[in-house]
């Protein structure tokens, strides 16, 4: 043990030195001395003495009162005063500093030693309380649990900072100061009541008591805590404080919880479940489990099948398998092959009316405490209905593999990358190749269709991103070099909303082809020949038109005059209709907006109508008509526009003429009108013996339609009409 080492602190030298041969004589070591305060502390830089003694009365600027607060506030090590005075204001000071002794000058060695040795033993007794102390503090501060001290009454005196986490306060204080408004019970306790009666059992005795409850955090949830506490009591068994730990236990509990609700489920599945599971002794090949679920699979009850071993639930085939297999297995699975342990197998099984059940057995090998396999887990499912599915499935396959290799039709299927996973005969006789040829590769390595259709095919993957395709024709080069002509049809085959394959149907459509080219050919020949026909008509048309205009110059009357213009108008109408057809696309039809238009301002142009008197307003919908019911419209246009330009404006009046054609629900309506001086009352249009009105009439009739005459302002003759029906030309 090492020497204690004590410190001299004496002003005077003589003395001094003698209190260090005492001390030293006594088995002390002092390595030096020091005569002030401020020698003292430069001392305390070079040495760390174990015992001060220090005089009161110091040389120097400091007091040996002053010196030992500087060591008890810096140093913490023990002083011992050494003074020959003792006034009561010394003494006062001296306390201030808190000395461990007090010794009166003079003193004998035995003081001095009995002093040194209390000082010693004091001191090492305090470091150790202190020790204790923050050892006690950092376990209360740092404890992974709710630390409490409380009154029996429920006022919170201290709490750890896991207790004030665990509640969901910022701090022990916070969590001190909410809960002593009211107390502990009313702020976190959700069961008041049941709190109660265990405070009142624990302040009966002096154990720890346990329980678990449940408490409101800061934010209002609730947790659960296992609380263990008892009461702390003094020597006359009077209750001091309630000290406690309490731990978060609502993790485990609900971790309890799930176990037995999955528990439960396990409980709930093996009884209820369609597959039977089942538990067997390897040795013994007897049941030791098996779930109530049996009964739906072989017709026996659980009881009835531990009764029983399993060979007398499987055929001897299975048997035969399963002896033949288990020791292999199990040595396998020992010997560190993993894949041995879970197995599936198709294990015919023997029901109650010795009917065989086909089922898929899942198997788990159970290794026991030491290491051992005495067990087996199985799960056996009845694939009855799985096993007629497979059978239809190659039905099914067979018929499948027929019809594609019987079809006529040129056929392919492809995968989604476009390489080709299969091929019929058909394809294969029209191109002179064999089967291998064509797996695995795509459509453009073959050569086999002609290289400007091959853009219509190559893309086929991205082509059915989800989009049918239309199908479309290409040119195939056969076995002999030729075209063929194909109608190609592209499906997809779906699987789980996948496109997994594509199947190309082609249909040769060669002879077809050829026949509608010829057609084609044919008809193009007809509408040269139909086309030229309009030409000539209505060139010949023109050449009466003229020939009525020439006759004009060498007529005198203007009557005669009137009536070969009229005439003359009456054959430009149709004219014009075959000049439509002529620069027309189509035969049949004849757009009205064109015409009409074109019509109204030829008959301005035939009557002279000087620009600005009377004014065409044209409202013509997006119509087309036939060539039957166009030429009786355009000459009742014809003749209905020439009486208002001849008659409607007399004297050079100025004025409206209004055409209009439009589509009503299922007829047309032409309404033309002026606001001229209108029609003569005194004349009956439907009976009259002007040759333009009869033309009128009789034109209505041929189109069936229906004209009225509305004379209340100006002119307005309506037509309703439906477009006639006559077989469409070639």
């Amino acid at each position: 043990m090492s020497k204690v080492i004590i410190l001299v602190v004496e002003d005077d030298v003589i003395e001094a030195m003698d209190i260090k041969r005492i001390l030293e004589s006594m088995g002390y070591s002092v390595p030096e001395t020091a005569s002030s305060g401020e020698e003292a502390l430069q001392k305390l830089t070079e040495f760390r003495p174990d015992v001060i003694l220090m005089d009161i009365i110091l040389s120097g600027g400091m007091d040996g009162i002053e010196t030992a607060e500087v060591i008890k506030n810096q140093y913490k090590i023990p002083i011992i005063y050494l003074t020959a005075y003792s006034e009561t204001e010394t003494v006062e000071r001296a306390k201030l500093t808190e000395p461990y002794a007090y010794l009166i000058k003079p003193f004998n060695s035995n003081d001095l030693k009995n002093s040194i040795e209390i000082v010693i033993y004091k001191h090492e007794m305090e470091t150790k309380l202190k020790e204790e102390q923050e050892h006690f503090r950092n376990l209360f501060e740092n404890a992974p649990v709710g630390i409490f001290h409380s009154t029996p009454d429920g006022k919170l005196c201290r709490v750890n900072k896991a207790l004030s986490n665990m509640w969901g306060y910022d701090s022990p204080e916070e969590l001190i100061k909410e809960v002593n408004k009211t107390n502990i019970m009313k702020k976190v306790y959700v069961d008041q009541y049941n709190h109660r009666e265990f405070v009142d059992e624990v302040l009966t005795d002096k154990n720890w008591h346990s329980y678990n409850n449940r408490y409101y955090k800061k934010d209002g949830s609730i947790m659960t805590a296992e609380l263990s506490f008892r009461a702390v009591r003094d020597e006359n068994s009077s209750i001091i404080y309630l000290e406690g730990f309490v731990k978060d236990v609502t993790d485990q509990i609900q971790a309890e919880n799930a176990l037995k609700e999955s528990e439960s489920r396990y409980k709930l599945i093996s009884e209820n479940t369609g597959d039977v599971i089942w538990i067997m002794n390897i040795v013994t090949g007897k049941f030791t489990y098996v779930s109530p679920s049996v009964y739906h699979l072989l017709g026996y009850t659980s009881e009835e099948i531990l009764n029983r071993s399993i060979k007398d639930v499987i055929t001897q085939e299975a048997y035969k398998f399963i002896s033949n297999n288990m020791s292999i297995r199990i040595k396998g699975f020992l010997s560190g092959n993993d894949n041995f342990q879970v197995m599936t197998h198709f294990i015919d099984q023997i029901d109650k009316d010795e009917k065989i059940v086909p089922t898929e057995v899942v198997t788990t090998l159970i290794i026991n405490k030491e290491g051992q396999i005495n067990e087996i887990l199985g799960v056996s499912r009845d694939i009855s209905e799985r096993r007629t599915i497979e059978e239809s499935l190659i039905e099914s396959e067979e018929k499948y593999r027929t019809l594609f290799e019987s079809n006529p039709d040129y056929t392919l299927l492809l995968d989604t990358d476009g390489k080709i996973v299969d091929v019929n005969q058909a394809s294969l006789n029209v191109l002179g190749l064999s089967k291998e040829e064509f797996i695995g590769k795509q459509i453009s390595d073959l050569d086999i269709i002609l290289k400007e259709d091959l853009n219509n095919i190559v893309n086929l993957p991205e082509m059915l991103d989800g989009h049918p395709i239309k199908p479309f024709e290409v040119r195939l080069i056969d076995k002999d070099g030729k075209l063929r002509w194909i109608n190609v049809q592209i499906t997809t085959i779906e699987k789980n909303g996948k496109t997994s394959f594509i199947l190309i149907i082609a249909i040769d459509i060669t002879e077809s082809k050829q026949f509608e080219i010829e057609l084609t050919n044919s008809i193009r020949e007809k509408e040269v020949l139909l086309q030229e026909i309009h030409h000539r008509v209505k060139n010949n048309m023109q050449i009466i038109s003229s020939l009525l205009n020439i006759q004009t110059r060498y007529v005198d009357d203007a009557e005669s005059v009137d009536v070969l213009k009229e005439s003359q108008n009456r054959v430009k109408s149709m004219a014009m209709i075959h000049e439509k057809l002529y620069n027309s696309r189509s035969f049949n039809k004849i757009y009205f907006v064109d015409y009409i238009e074109s019509l109204v301002w030829d008959l301005f142009y035939s009557y002279s109508i000087i620009k600005g008197t009377i004014k065409p307003v044209l409202d013509i919908d997006d119509i087309k008509l036939n060539i039957e019911t166009s030429v009786p419209c355009g000459l009742i246009i014809t003749e209905l526009v020439s009486n208002c330009l001849k008659y409607a404006f007399p004297d050079g009046r100025q004025g409206e003429l209004k055409v209009s054609l439009k589509i009503k629900d299922d007829y047309y309506e032409l309404n033309i009108s002026d606001n001229g001086i209108g029609f003569p009352e005194n004349i009956d249009f439907k009976n009259t013996e002007s040759l333009g009105l009869q033309l009128v009439n009789s034109l209505t009739d041929q189109i069936d339609g229906e004209i009225e005459l509305d004379n209340t302002n100006g002119t307005e003759f309506k037509i309703k009409f439906q477009e006639l029906v006559y077989k469409d030309r070639v």
